[in-house]
């Protein structure tokens, strides 16, 4: 292979990988379960609107919110919260953000993962007191325990942003803003190799054009 043609070749798998990157979206599938919103008190202008949700008996691995075409970058954002409950939310790397006590996560505060692979972002809701409430209820698995008086709500924004909003086992007023994030997701930067393997072959360019000149 010459060198243009290594040139052309290096140059052709940074696109592609680029474009594979910015092509992430997420894809919905829920249980034909919703709710006309009434009393949300987030501030995120949801009143009098519809909205998906998955209660904790309906939910498995075969529904949720997903990542299609991934790599993504995953950015989960606290929105708040309007609960008597302590409630949290959560990722694989465990707690993110919590509603009360002293390590109460401070509105806005914000998170990022990356995930590599297609399929339900994880992310999961719980409840931690009272113990007569307690439970949990995952985005990328089922909930335990399985009850119909608690549930995740789901809201698109865009392609690449929802909001997810937890109704916890206490009350069942489906108004979701127990607690509540904001999910975005966004390509994952190349690889800091990939500008390094540009850089050094501009280099061999430059020794070339400097050899031809002398």
């Amino acid at each position: 292979m010459n060198f243009k043609h290594l040139m052309a070749t290096t140059a052709a798998v940074i696109t592609l990988g680029v474009s594979a990157a910015s092509a992430a979206s997420f894809s919905f599938v829920g249980t034909n379960q919703t709710q006309v919103i009434a009393k949300n008190d987030l501030g995120l202008g949801l009143n009098g609107q519809t909205i998906d949700f998955i209660s904790g008996d309906q939910k498995s691995t075969s529904n949720g919110l997903s990542i299609v075409g991934g790599p993504a970058k995953i950015t989960f954002t606290y929105l708040g919260f309007e609960a008597g409950n302590t409630n949290f939310s959560a990722n694989v790397g465990g707690t993110i953000f919590t509603n009360k006590g002293p390590g109460a996560s401070a509105q806005n505060a914000s998170v990022s993962v990356n995930q590599l692979l297609d399929g339900l972002v994880a992310f999961s809701f719980g409840t931690t007191a009272p113990v007569g409430s307690q439970g949990e209820i995952f985005n990328n698995a089922g909930a335990n325990p399985a009850s119909s008086d608690y549930a995740i709500g789901y809201k698109a924004i865009s392609a690449t942003s929802y909001y997810v909003l937890f109704d916890d086992i206490a009350s069942g007023d489906r108004d979701f803003d127990d607690i509540g994030m904001r999910i975005d997701i966004a390509p994952v930067p190349l690889p800091a190799a990939g500008f390094m393997l540009l850089a050094g072959i501009g280099g061999l360019a430059a020794m070339k054009r400097r050899k031809k000149a002398s």
